[in-house]
């Protein structure tokens, strides 16, 4: 992942430290049931989050997912999405947003075409900046009736 970063938006290790240790910061974590090896987690937040055509929006915001190779490609990162959904959902959110690297397509991809996320209004290439290295996705929650 720290590469990932380094080509996208720069790597700090004191930043990525403060940003695991926030107040804030939520985890979900996976691992395996009898050794107890970890095998991922998905690192968010409940934030207030801009918006291009309406008020700020409650937003769940997904700050980074990470699943060991070994496990990649079984469902398991899907899950964990489907869970920050329900856990926006529960919680009266209006969105759920996450940043994506440009350099992971594959990511970009999965996002869209399996979980419903779209690029977000505020996204760097919806305004025309397609020099940034990032996409900001985001999927939309109707609400409660």
């Amino acid at each position: 992942m720290e590469q990932m970063y380094k080509e996208s938006w720069g790597w700090d290790d004191a930043a990525k430290k403060r940003e695991l240790k926030a107040e804030n910061a939520r985890y979900i974590i996976i691992h395996e049931k009898e050794s107890r090896r970890p095998m991922g987690f998905v690192h968010f937040q409940f934030s207030m989050e801009e918006s291009m055509d309406r008020p700020d929006r409650e937003t769940l915001y997904c700050w980074e997912i990470q699943l060991e190779e070994d496990v990649r490609g079984k469902g398991l990162g899907k899950f964990l999405m489907q869970l920050l959904e329900l856990i926006g959902r529960k919680q009266e959110m209006q969105c759920i947003m996450l940043t994506c690297p440009k350099s992971n397509p594959r990511a970009i991809q999965f996002y869209k075409s399996k979980l419903g996320f779209t690029l977000d209004p505020i996204s760097p290439t919806e305004m025309d900046a397609h020099h940034v290295t990032y996409e900001i996705l985001s999927k939309s929650f109707p609400p409660k009736k």
